[in-house]
């Protein structure tokens, strides 16, 4: 502890802030006006119906498993772009990523079809009287969104195409996604009375519109002519599978979760479901919040360590947490102190309904205090070549939440959901937490030791 505070103190935290404001800004951005579009869907559909919401709650872990994969895949073609110094290089990882690009969108394609009996299944509404409701809002939202979730994939890499480029037109597509999907949200769902075909159909056409303003706005650096196999793909290759499949595994491993969690809910009834679809919905819009930064301190966090700037590695760290920190702190105050506005915003006035969801957002409001020096933890652990740790912190988490949850449930009924989330984060916290700053101390030891025998 006390080499992490003298490295603080020789460092530079300002300089480190603006390298981290610089890295994350942009992905910070698309992560706001993502959750933005999400929790209006999930607003608007909550008006329509409970039921149309709980589609959008079942929805959203396998939804999220594609995020996961866009976010690998934006992960490695960012790195790989970063770290290309020629030219016949750089042409090599952008026809990796392409070729990676076009089998996901494949793949994603063909089990999002084929996969709608699995998921019905998986929260028995077939079985269970309540939910059964819930099953023609869900298969009329899932189908219409399986074209955006192609989309999704598509326009997440050539975003981050144009970010690793440093392109500056970045914000400005995000906010004409974000308008578009605004805009159309309202017409389709009430104007033109489509419900959850409406919501699913803005989307895709807010992805639509993303994809064709990043194939506009990247032709200077996507010449498709010049972008050819040669021997050199097929490592770059295995290379961006690498990375994207860690990622992968590190974030579409809480899709799980809440496919888990969704099946616990669902066994109490529609109406636990529908308390914890909004309690994931502010959790999701704080914690997409954060992707940004985290992806921002993997990027100056990975450049500092390659260059060996030792005294920076303190200072990065520090102020990573305090930005994520900073805006869990916000989550936490509003979910705590402001739970009437998300009942008013949702259309809640069974007492039923309030009492649930005032105990999500209880426990919710202390898992986003705590998430903060974890979650960038858990991201150092891929710069420090540990991703086994890094995935490891995340299945041990989920699977003891769940077991936790799943044993205090004949107790304590639906606050064992929340109170197995909060036990399990703490404990993970305590073993990994510590072993993510021992690891750093012990680099920082390795890199000053070579810095000075330069």
């Amino acid at each position: 502890m006390k080499k992490i505070i003298e490295l603080l103190i020789q460092g530079s935290p300002k300089q480190a802030f603006k390298d981290l404001w610089a890295a994350s800004f942009s992905l910070t951005l698309g992560g706001l006006i993502s959750s933005i579009m999400t929790g209006l869907d999930a607003i608007y559909l909550s008006h329509l119906s409970p039921n149309a919401l709980n589609a959008i709650t079942i929805s959203s872990p396998y939804i999220g498993i594609v995020m996961s994969i866009s976010a690998g895949l934006g992960t490695a073609i960012s790195n790989s772009i970063s770290r290309s110094t020629k030219s016949h290089h750089l042409r090599k990882e952008l026809f990796a990523s392409m070729t990676l690009t076009s089998i996901a969108m494949v793949v994603i394609g063909f089990l999002s079809y084929y996969s709608v009996e699995f998921i019905i299944n998986s929260v028995g509404l077939h079985e269970d009287k309540s939910l059964k409701p819930i099953l023609p809002y869900f298969e009329d939202y899932w189908y219409y969104l399986i074209p955006g979730q192609l989309l999704l994939v598509m326009f997440t890499v050539l975003l981050q195409i144009l970010v690793a480029f440093g392109d500056t037109k970045i914000n400005l597509i995000l906010f004409k996604v974000c308008c578009i999907n605004i805009i159309l949200n309202p017409i389709f769902i009430f104007g033109l009375k489509f419900g959850c075909k409406g919501a699913a159909l803005s989307t895709d056409l807010a992805y639509l519109f993303g994809v064709t303003f990043c194939l506009f706005n990247s032709k200077k650096y996507l010449r498709f002519k010049k972008i050819k196999y040669s021997s050199l793909t097929l490592p770059a290759i295995y290379r961006q599978t690498k990375t994207a499949i860690v990622v992968f595994v590190g974030m579409g491993i809480w899709s799980v979760y809440g496919v888990l969690f969704n099946g616990l809910a669902a066994s109490q009834g529609a109406a636990v479901l529908f308390a914890i679809g909004i309690y994931d919905q502010i959790q999701s819009f704080f914690a997409t919040l954060t992707r940004g930064i985290c992806g921002g301190f993997l990027v100056v966090f990975n450049k500092t360590l390659s260059e060996r700037l030792y005294s920076n590695y303190v200072p990065i760290f520090v102020c990573s947490i305090v930005v994520v920190q900073f805006i869990f702190l916000i989550g936490w105050a509003v979910s705590l102190f402001f739970p009437n506005y998300f009942k008013s915003a949702y259309g809640i006035n069974e007492s039923v309904l309030s009492i649930e969801l005032a105990t999500f957002l209880k426990f919710g409001a202390w898992l986003l205090f705590i998430s903060g020096i974890p979650r960038i933890s858990q991201i150092g652990f891929l710069s420090l070549d540990k991703s086994w740790l890094f995935a490891l912190n995340s299945f041990v988490m989920i699977i003891l939440g769940y077991c936790i949850s799943f044993f205090l449930t004949d107790i304590i009924s639906f606050n064992a959901i929340p109170v197995g989330q909060v036990s399990a984060h703490i404990i993970c916290d305590i073993v990994f937490v510590p072993s993510f700053i021992f690891l750093l101390v012990k680099r920082i030891k390795k890199d000053s030791v070579s810095y000075i025998h330069r």
